[in-house]
């Protein structure tokens, strides 16, 4: 059986799929050849790699995670990742095994302002603290700005601390 691979990267469709035709490469960055693709499919792969294209600063300088710019745009991030998902299962998902990676990135994204909330209830920072998100790593790091101070919290289900 074939396989899809829906995964983000940078100036890429989320969406791979395995190419006989192609003997240097195991997975091509589209939809599969000979398949039939919705317009609403193909827009909505395009608004994903562009949303997450945006939360790099790239310059001839500087190439590093910032995050998104609102909340507001990370929640529609994951809703329109969520329905990519479930029309490429819907769509491919009997003639193709799919390898979901997509799944597995979305676990990862935390509201910092529930970050920031919770360690002012335990009293580590103060009241009106503002903080974003810098950085990710997946063993449940985050590194967190807060009021101007690089810190590292800890975020495991729904717990956190500094480190």
């Amino acid at each position: 059986m074939k396989t899809i691979k829906l995964m983000f990267d940078y100036k890429s469709l989320p969406i791979w799929y395995e190419d006989d035709l192609k003997k240097d490469f195991v997975y091509s960055n589209d939809f599969p050849n000979g398949e039939e693709i919705d317009k609403h499919l193909i827009d909505l792969a395009d608004k994903l790699s562009n949303e997450y294209d945006s939360q790099y600063l790239d310059n001839e300088i500087t190439f590093e995670y910032v995050g998104f710019l609102t909340i507001e745009d990370q929640n529609n991030f994951i809703k329109d990742s969520q329905e990519f998902e479930k029309i490429v299962y819907d769509r491919f998902g009997k003639n193709y095994r799919i390898v979901d990676e997509i799944k597995q990135y979305l676990k990862y994204f935390v509201n910092v302002g529930d970050i920031v909330k919770t360690l002012v209830a335990k009293g580590n920072i103060p009241q009106g603290t503002i903080g974003k998100v810098i950085s990710i790593t997946f063993n449940s790091s985050i590194k967190v700005e807060i009021n101007g101070n690089k810190e590292i919290v800890e975020y495991e289900n729904g717990n956190v601390s500094l480190i």
